[in-house]
């Protein structure tokens, strides 16, 4: 499994494993990947500064060297199946997933609290049951 970041993900400058990766590649060095250990990261930069690096490449491994920063880049990072991989742990989730009635949730929620639920002046929209087909998100089929 590898991690991808999506491509329409607003960032704030440059995404951080693609600022160290193309600056390493640069140098003849191996890239930075989510799945770099922190210790990994730290090494990295020891082969950035023997080529000087710029302030964007030391921007970038701080984010990637904190935890608390990393795991902020990690979290907008998706797991997609390399080739012969497979989600086996989803063939025991029943599809599609149904989703609950959100609707009732809200309502059961605001009786126990004692309070009227909050519905506004407009009635809520009947969009029908909801439900995700798992299969069709991860790309997988259902044999």
């Amino acid at each position: 499994m590898r991690l991808l970041r999506d491509a329409h993900l607003p960032w704030d400058g440059r995404f951080p494993y693609d600022v160290l990766s193309e600056a390493l590649r640069a140098r003849g060095c191996a890239p930075v990947t989510p799945e770099s250990t922190i210790a990994g990261i730290k090494d990295a930069f020891f082969d950035l500064m023997d080529a000087r690096a710029d302030p964007g490449d030391r921007a970038a491994w701080d984010q990637l060297r904190i935890p608390g920063h990393r795991l902020v880049v990690d979290f907008f990072l998706y797991p997609v199946a390399e080739e012969g991989e497979s989600f086996g742990f989803l063939s025991s989730v029943q599809l599609p997933v149904d989703l609950p009635d959100f609707r009732e949730l809200a309502v059961m929620d605001a009786e126990e609290s004692g309070e009227p639920p909050c519905t506004g002046d407009v009635p809520p929209l009947d969009i029908g049951e909801v439900a995700v087909d798992l299969l069709e998100l991860t790309g997988g089929t259902d044999e």
